[in-house]
């Protein structure tokens, strides 16, 4: 049974070390007819006696709105069809004649779910039309997970200028576009796309924040010649829906500077995860940031020394406390292992007063969302509590993605957003190392990016996979761009110059061979792949024509032509006469004789690129 909180304040006795929640807030039913999440009732409910008060909500809670030219302001939805957070494959497709007939107008469609944009005073009558297989979630504001070329020998590639390859940009904003068209900064895309049509204009494409036209320009950097798309995309209904024409379009590179939170707790789970494994598993390199996450979030199994029901972060303190500016916005989210009879709440309340800011108490589902804004005129602490409903205590996660000050207790390990938790071999999450630290030697420590996000995944999986750098110029921001956000594009644009210069490799081989030169070249932090540098930080060797590579590794025993080779007889018969071969390592006992069978009247030099690769002629 879902609930809303419409008690204002809660008693709170603190001690000079921790801070204990003593009495429960008082709780009113959703009704069950509402397939709607807590924060659209909240507003619903306002809206009963003033749209006006309603649609001040909507902006205090962080939801993603829009104003159209008479004034009218609209909350954006995502119903959902038959929701299963468990499954790693959407196979269920929403029916928009159904949802139409019930007099919602649907922008946007993805397999099972629909994109909608609704008034305050639309909530109630709407959403209790929705059948019992379908749910209504409010959609929150993206908040941003904020020279490349040199730092990863890209620029050796400038020949050849990442031709060939069709690069899409998923971001939420590309303010400034035209104007970094103009000044050659960006190139002109080949096609836009926002709110489920194309746009024509690069003047129509450049509204909204500048963060995804730093991004266009980050991976321009490292391919000029590039075919470029851009989609602005701000939930998960977008995304899939932008995966879908990227592939009929034959994009090569996908590169999203976002994090999705609450749409499953396993790896793969989620359509976040869903849209990301569906470019991957049709041969498009997808680079996801890993999130910047790493003081802003708590993950661990849920205590309760007192008996109260709250959670206990450290000792007896039920509080994780934070500060918030003036203006700016404070969220949590929160997640937790499907178990049986699982559930829990989470509450944002101001310190100096007691009051509660914001809730979420989604019984029956597995997550919860709650924000709030801060326009009192100065900093405000606030505290986030968790509270058990159900009978059972898993393990549970919350993340802050916002405006508000580091955890008083983060934990960094597990940190990762979604879809960074796909294991699809061809979603590639990415951490930050600033550009200053990048050319560090492999084995140094404490480089990684304060805030970037780390593994384990909730499943046990890597993340990140790689590193790339950030703090990396661009014009927009007349500066640095930091972040996740920049580290991304580096990886896609380096991506995309490698396989512009060796178009005979497919997807997986691409991605075999930056993962291991990544290994080879910059394997920061203990040695091997870990959950802070992924695989290492991506470099590549200096461009030639001609090259090819070997790499035991990737296991192509059947002599795959867009794969790094497995053995010396495949390498000379499919090199060209006066290539190269680098050999990335892995013990090699051909006996084969060079220079005979596909190899006859060819000279082609071998390089390996560490010491111990060996091989017998």
């Amino acid at each position: 049974m879902k609930k809303f909180i419409i008690a204002i304040s809660m008693s709170i006795c603190m001690g000079s070390y921790a801070q204990t929640l003593t009495n429960a807030p008082t709780l009113q039913n959703v009704p069950e007819n509402l397939r709607i999440d807590a924060s659209l009732y909240q507003i619903g409910q306002i809206a009963l006696t003033s749209v006006a008060n309603a649609e001040l909500r909507m902006q205090d809670s962080g939801l993603r709105t829009r104003q159209n030219e008479l004034g009218e302001k609209y909350v954006n939805v995502e119903i959902v069809y038959k929701n299963d957070y468990a499954a790693e494959e959407i196979k269920d497709e929403i029916s928009v004649e159904y949802l139409e007939k019930l007099g919602f107008k649907v922008e946007t469609q993805w397999k099972n779910r629909a994109s909608i944009w609704l008034k305050a005073n639309e909530i109630m009558t709407l959403g209790s039309k929705l059948d019992k297989d379908y749910f209504m979630f409010a959609v929150r504001k993206i908040y941003h997970d904020n020279q490349g070329p040199t730092l990863m020998n890209s620029d050796s590639y400038s020949s050849v200028g990442g031709s060939g390859i069709r690069i899409a940009i998923f971001d939420s904003g590309f303010g400034s576009l035209s104007s970094a068209v103009t000044n050659g900064h960006c190139p002109t895309p080949a096609y836009m796309w926002r709110s489920g049509s194309q746009i024509n204009t690069v003047a129509a494409m450049s509204v909204g924040s500048v963060h995804g036209t730093a991004c266009v320009e980050t991976v321009f950097d490292h391919a000029p010649d590039s075919v470029y798309e851009l989609y602005d995309v701000a939930n998960d209904t977008e995304k899939g829906a932008a995966v879908t024409l990227c592939k009929a379009h034959g994009v090569d590179v996908i590169s999203m500077s976002l994090s999705t939170y609450n749409t499953g707790w396993a790896d793969n789970t989620g359509a976040a995860c869903a849209a990301a494994a569906d470019a991957g598993n049709n041969g498009i390199l997808f680079f996801t940031s890993c999130g910047n996450r790493a003081d802003t979030h708590w993950e661990g199994n849920f205590s309760d020394g007192n008996g109260n029901g709250w959670h206990q972060f450290s000792g007896t303190d039920e509080l994780n406390t934070r500060t918030v500016p003036n203006g700016g916005y404070a969220g949590v989210t929160l997640a937790w292992n499907p178990v049986a009879n699982s559930d829990y709440d989470v509450y944002i309340y101001r310190i100096s007063d007691n009051a509660i800011l914001a809730s979420s108490t989604n019984s029956g589902l597995t997550f919860e969302a709650a924000g709030w804004t801060n326009s009192t005129g100065s900093s405000v602490s606030i505290g986030i509590a968790v509270r058990k409903i159900g009978s059972a205590s898993p393990v549970f996660e919350i993340f802050s993605h916002d405006d508000g000050s580091a955890y008083q207790y983060a934990v960094e390990a597990g940190s990762n957003t979604s879809p960074s938790n796909s294991t699809n071999a061809n979603v590639l999450s990415v951490g930050a190392v600033p550009r200053l630290s990048y050319g560090s030697a492999s084995g140094t420590t404490g480089i990684i990016a304060g805030y970037s996000s780390q593994g384990p995944t909730n499943s046990g999986n890597l993340a990140p996979k790689i590193s790339a750098p950030t703090n990396t110029t661009t014009f927009v921001y007349g500066g640095d761009f930091g972040g996740t956000s920049c580290a991304t594009p580096n990886a896609a644009g380096m991506a995309a110059a490698f396989w512009s210069a060796n178009s005979y490799l497919d997807a997986s081989g691409v991605r075999q061979i930056l993962l291991r030169k990544a290994q080879l070249y910059k394997d920061w932090g203990a040695g091997g792949v870990d959950n802070v540098y992924g695989n290492g930080g991506l470099f590549l060797y200096n461009h030639a024509t001609g090259t090819r590579y070997m790499y035991r590794g990737a296991s192509n025993t059947t002599g795959l032509t867009t794969r790094p080779y497995y053995n010396f007889s495949q390498a000379q018969t499919n090199t060209p006469n006066n290539g190269r071969v680098i050999i990335l390592g892995g013990n090699y006992p051909d006996n084969v004789v060079m220079g005979t069978g596909g190899g006859v009247n060819k000279s082609i030099i071998y390089r390996s690129l560490i010491v111990n690769s060996t091989a017998d002629f």
